[in-house]
């Protein structure tokens, strides 16, 4: 391997290792090779949620995430990409230092699509009936979204809980996930940290929406401003990664 493929190598690994540190539910077991499960583990990562794979290992099922290197691609061919890790969470990298993040499907890619469907289908009725709760407001391109169902489940059941509590404005849903497919959720809102219908000074009213969030069955990972590139600053509420299936309903059988 040459100096620059080494370079490039490390700097994808360094970069995976810092998204998964930061955007991976604690909890959730990630596969990867050597080099790359160091990383993680050098970034922060639990090392008890993280497995390696080496030259005798099976498909990792009983993972949540694998990280996809040539060495990985070397162990198992297309068929762990294709056949139980179909969905990308994220990429970095190119050519042979390309890295992708993937969801582990146990049950294979066909019943991971199935459930992806259903998810969605249950996502925009779900979003259908918040549109029609006065306490939301929302912008244009966050009613698109909603109607699509592209929210994560979390995210939706947190905002339902919420409007309970206080009234509020959406100013959009996202990932931050670089290449990420687009079938995956959308794991974060922004909310407007004002809210004339609130009627409460800014300060009181972040405080009301983070004691709202608080009190939610369903606990943003994270809860904090940040300023989106049209100078707005906003209340960004976000769920750590894998979204887990079947929240709004039953799970399709095989």
């Amino acid at each position: 391997m040459s100096p620059a493929q080494e370079r490039a190598d490390a700097v994808a690994r360094r970069t995976a290792a810092i998204w998964v540190t930061l955007q991976v539910s604690r909890g959730a077991v990630v596969s990867c090779d050597p080099l790359m499960c160091a990383a993680l583990s050098a970034h922060g990562f639990p090392s008890r949620d993280v497995r390696v794979l080496g030259p005798t290992s099976s498909y990792p099922v009983t993972s949540a995430i694998v990280i996809v290197t040539q060495a990985v691609r070397d162990l198992f061919g297309s068929s762990l990409s294709s056949d139980y890790a179909p969905a990308v969470l994220a990429a970095f990298g190119s050519g042979q230092a390309s890295i992708t993040v993937r969801v582990i499907a146990p049950r294979g890619a066909r019943e991971y699509w199935n459930q992806i469907g259903a998810d969605q289908a249950a996502r925009k009725d779900i979003g259908k009936d918040l549109l029609t709760i006065t306490e939301i407001t929302v912008s244009a391109e966050a009613r698109r979204q909603l109607l699509a169902g592209q929210p994560d489940s979390r995210l939706l059941l947190a905002i339902a809980h919420l409007t309970s509590k206080q009234a509020i404005d959406i100013v959009d849903f996202g990932n931050v996930a670089p290449d990420g497919d687009p079938s995956i959720p959308l794991r974060y809102a922004d909310l407007a940290e004002s809210d004339q219908a609130a009627h409460l000074g800014r300060s009181a009213y972040l405080r009301a929406l983070r004691a709202g969030l608080a009190s939610s069955e369903y606990r943003p990972t994270t809860i904090g401003s940040v300023q989106l590139p049209s100078g707005q600053s906003v209340l960004r509420i976000e769920f750590a990664a894998p979204s887990p299936p079947g929240l709004l309903g039953p799970q399709p059988s095989s």
